[in-house]
């Protein structure tokens, strides 16, 4: 059965934030402040979206810990160790540039072009219950959605995408996850194509990887 949502309410404060992207830069790049280290890496390594890497079929970057040497991302940590800034390469000197507030158990992404007078590409909201992510809102230039992740046992099992097409139709779309009895790990469309399959041992490494860098400072605030 198809769950019901106010669409328009769901995503109206990453539209909000979209909208007043410009505005919002000149507060954002004030994180640059609070940088204490630097992380160099050959391809992107992390994302709020569970299991991103895997479904979309992309190669995780490894550490460049040789910064003379050739790099595409770089990643901006404060004094907690959470990620607030990331810089991806795309000249020599030109790069996209992505933000990362937190609140309570919210994490505000915003995602801005390397043309000089920095539009907007994007912006999500990513709400985290008992530290794993329960709902994802996101608005781009390319289209916008609104996401659920069901969990069984912290373990995700299944998404519920909505997003919004060109005729304004929300159409609806289900990705499941799945461990078989040696651990390997489905993810699905439609129960029918298989996206891609590893070992839930990698998951937990992942998870944890995650939880410390991304969200590791509102775990403890959560109640519920």
């Amino acid at each position: 059965m198809t769950k019901l949502i106010d669409y328009e309410n769901e995503t109206s404060f990453v539209k909000s934030e979209y909208i007043n992207a410009e505005k919002k830069y000149k507060e954002l790049i004030s994180l640059y402040k609070l940088v204490v280290r630097w992380e160099y890496a050959t391809n992107d390594l992390y994302s709020l979206e569970p299991y991103y890497f895997e479904k979309n079929r992309i190669s995780k970057g490894k550490i460049v810990k040789d910064v003379s040497k050739k790099w595409s991302f770089k990643y901006g940590f404060d004094k907690d160790n959470k990620l607030i800034i990331c810089n991806e390469m795309a000249s020599f000197d030109k790069y996209y540039e992505t933000f990362y507030t937190y609140n309570n158990s919210t994490i505000i992404q915003y995602y801005y072009s390397y043309d000089m007078d920095k539009p907007i590409i994007a912006v999500g909201e990513y709400k985290y219950k008992k530290g794993v992510l329960i709902q994802e809102a996101y608005w781009a230039q390319r289209g916008n959605y609104v996401c659920y992740y069901i969990y069984d046992d912290f373990n995700l099992k299944k998404v519920i995408e909505y997003r919004l097409n060109t005729t304004d139709c929300v159409k609806t779309r289900y990705y499941d996850y799945t461990f078989d009895d040696k651990g390997l790990l489905s993810i699905s469309y439609e129960k029918n194509y298989i996206f891609y399959r590893f070992t839930k041992k990698e998951f937990n490494e992942i998870l944890a990887l995650s939880k410390d860098i991304l969200v590791s400072s509102i775990i403890e605030k959560l109640s519920l």
